[in-house]
């Protein structure tokens, strides 16, 4: 979640400083985690967004979401609500 936190951690500077461009938040310059496994289009939105935070916590929900409807995540369902729990507790 490493431009979650990113993310968070703009927003924080932002309301804590006068910044005129989303280029002089320093939190924006740290190192990701696989920037390049969101595609151009969701890096745009995410740029654009004034809900930085909030919008990166339901892409993070819907990817979970999607992937136990496929398959690819079989987790007992008592698991896979606190994960949610703990997630949301994050926020």
């Amino acid at each position: 979640f490493s431009m979650l936190h990113a993310a968070s951690l703009a927003e924080l500077e932002e309301l804590n400083h006068t910044v005129e461009n989303i280029d002089q938040i320093t939190a924006f310059t740290f190192e990701l985690v696989d920037p390049d496994g969101l595609d151009e289009e969701s890096l745009l939105v995410l740029k654009n967004s004034h809900s930085k935070v909030e919008l990166l916590f339901a892409w993070i929900q819907c990817l979970i979401v999607e992937n136990i409807d496929t398959g690819v995540l079989n987790i007992p369902s008592p698991i896979l609500s606190r994960a949610f729990q703990e997630i949301a507790n994050g926020m």
